[in-house]
Order: structure tokens, then C-alpha cells, then sequence
């Protein structure tokens, strides 16, 4: 696992973390698969979308990337609310028991 590209803070105290790669089968050029990582103390108050919402303005900025991606557990509630509240949109399954959302941010 490599090093977060980003850390969530709340009240100057690390709660988790959000990074993205590229290294993955399903991804076509341009896209990038996000993943994240949140204290369960801090779960349930929109840091995760927060986050989210701010680390796809970093890319735009940043990167020559244009969509993101998400691969979440169907049995994850909450990140499939994180999904929906970001404006991912469900893709064609790529199996393995999990949801898989895309969104343009360019």
C-alpha cells in the first residue's frame, strides 16, 4: 500500500485519509480510482464527501486526469451514500460484490 496523497483533518486532528492510482485493469486512459479512509469517530458528519468534493478540484487542478472512479462493497453503506452525495453515477458492474460509480471532473 503506498502513502496517502492527502490527509482529512477536523479540528487539527488527522480522522483519515484520501488518495487515488491509476493501476488498475478496469480504468481507461484519463481515469482514476479514489480511495479513502475515515476514523470511525469521525464517520456520519460529511468529512468523507468533503473530501472527496476537494480532492477532485485538487486533480483538475493538479493532474491531466478526468474522471474518477469509485469500486465500493454493496455492503458499505456508507461510502454508498458518499458515492451518491458526490455525484457518482453507477457504472457497469465489474464484479467482486461491489458497486462501481464514475464521475467527470473536468
Amino acid at each position: 500500500m503506498g502513502v496517502p496523497t492527502a490527509c482529512i483533518v477536523v479540528d487539527r486532528e488527522v480522522v483519515g485519509w484520501i488518495d487515488f492510482d491509476v493501476e488498475r485493469d478496469w480504468l481507461k486512459p484519463g481515469e482514476v480510482n479514489l480511495g479513502y479512509f475515515l476514523a470511525a469517530a469521525a464517520r456520519g458528519y460529511g468529512y468523507a464527501t468533503r473530501a472527496v468534493e476537494l480532492f477532485l478540484s485538487y486533480l483538475a487542478a493538479e493532474t491531466d486526469h478526468r474522471v474518477a472512479t469509485l469500486l465500493i462493497d454493496l455492503r458499505n453503506e456508507r461510502s454508498l451514500a458518499v458515492a451518491s452525495r458526490a455525484n457518482f453515477e453507477r457504472a457497469e458492474d465489474i464484479g467482486g460484490g461491489a458497486a462501481y460509480f464514475k464521475r467527470a471532473f473536468r
